[in-house]
């Protein structure tokens, strides 16, 4: 009798390739592990230490008294004519010479004088016609032109150059110009003069 025959075994076929369904399967694993990197990210941040509060005044009080450094150099350049002012006589309408309103030519002393007005180029013959400025000066409350005393700060200072009256709006003599001023340039010249040493101490 011929062999009995087999049917021959039935090819298995390949497993079929993962194709992206219409959902996108491929791509959500990867935006799995996005959203897994941004929580990640997330929580390192709240993990961390930041500033403490001293560190943050501390930052704070150095910033601030940079810009008080910077405000003071510009008040110096102001008040000694490197930066030049415009100003006039109460009652006049034209505008004086830079050079002869500047700060430095009425509000020093005397020993500093001929050396600040030398470095400004002032005038060799400009004689001081008021008080000489520093910080006690202005701050400190005194009587002025037979007034009560007062006391100076920023913005009353800013009026006595604009309009020419003192902190009880008692009016100015009137050889003190009339300025023309920015309210920064005020406050950069109250930084500068609040600043100064007190002048009737100097030698």
């Amino acid at each position: 009798m011929p062999p009995a025959s087999h049917p021959a075994s039935a090819a298995v076929p390949p497993s079929p390739r993962p194709r992206p369904d219409d959902s996108g399967g491929f791509t959500r694993g990867y935006s799995a592990r996005r959203a897994l990197a941004a929580s990640l990210a997330v929580m390192l941040c709240w993990t961390m230490p930041g500033p403490t509060k001293a560190q943050a005044s501390a930052s704070a009080s150095a910033s601030a008294s940079a810009s008080a450094s910077a405000s003071a150099i510009q008040g110096r350049l102001l008040f000694e004519g490197d930066t030049p002012l415009s100003g006039r006589i109460r009652g006049h309408v034209d505008a004086l010479p830079p050079a002869s309103i500047r700060c430095v030519n009425c509000h020093v002393r005397a020993s500093e004088a001929a050396a600040l007005r030398a470095r400004a180029n002032a005038p060799a013959t400009t004689q001081g016609f008021g008080p000489p400025l520093d910080g006690p000066m202005l701050a400190e409350p005194r009587p002025r032109r037979g007034g009560p005393p007062s006391a100076y700060d920023a913005r009353r200072l800013c009026t006595a150059l604009r309009e020419g009256l003192d902190p009880n709006h008692v009016r100015m003599a009137r050889n003190m110009p009339i300025y023309q001023l920015s309210d920064r340039d005020c406050d950069h010249l109250w930084a500068y003069l609040a600043g100064r040493p007190t002048l009737q101490a100097r030698p």
